[in-house]
Formats: C-alpha cells, sequence, structure tokens
C-alpha cells in the first residue's frame, strides 16, 4: 500500500511540474502592443527612434524638408541632405 502512495506521490509531482514547464515555454504569443509604437516596453527600451524634443531642425539642400539633425546626410561639399537619394540628386543636377 504504501509503494502505492509513493508513486502516486510521484506521478502527481511530475504531472505538475511538466504543465508548468509547458505553459512557461508557450507563454503569451506576440500581441499587437509588440508592434505599437505606443507601447510601454519599447518606450523602455529606448531604442533611439523617437527624435528628441528641443532636436534642432535642418533644412534639406535639395528639397527643403526639415529634418532632425542626428539624421543628416552631409555631401563632401558641406551641403546637409534628407536622404542619399536626395544628395545624389542634388549633385547630378548641380553637374548638368
Amino acid at each position: 500500500m504504501q509503494r502505492i502512495l509513493i508513486l502516486v506521490a510521484v506521478l502527481y509531482l511530475a504531472w505538475r511540474l511538466l504543465s508548468a514547464w509547458g505553459k512557461r515555454i508557450a507563454g503569451p504569443g506576440r500581441g499587437a502592443d509588440e508592434f505599437s509604437r505606443f507601447s510601454r516596453r519599447r518606450a523602455r527600451r529606448g531604442d533611439g527612434e523617437e527624435d528628441t524634443p528641443g532636436e534642432e531642425l535642418v533644412p534639406c539642400d535639395g528639397c527643403g524638408t526639415y529634418i532632425p539633425e542626428n539624421k543628416v546626410v552631409t555631401s563632401p561639399d558641406g551641403g546637409t541632405y534628407c536622404s542619399h537619394t536626395c544628395a545624389v540628386a542634388a549633385r547630378d543636377d548641380g553637374s548638368s
């Protein structure tokens, strides 16, 4: 009788451990908050994608769009552009 009780107790503990382990592996799925720009996790992470408040805006010499200083593309002649495409287009317009 004692062996049966020990066997039942061991099987019960094994079942509890395996079920807890399975729930932990499955975990919550990736939801809409994972991709939201307003997510608390993204705000805590501080990945630097958002522009900092009070940052200086600089006009693009090619198209006139204002962009933050940390995202400016500079050309060898000292021009400031919003992208490499705009810098190449401005260079091609100037050489014609």
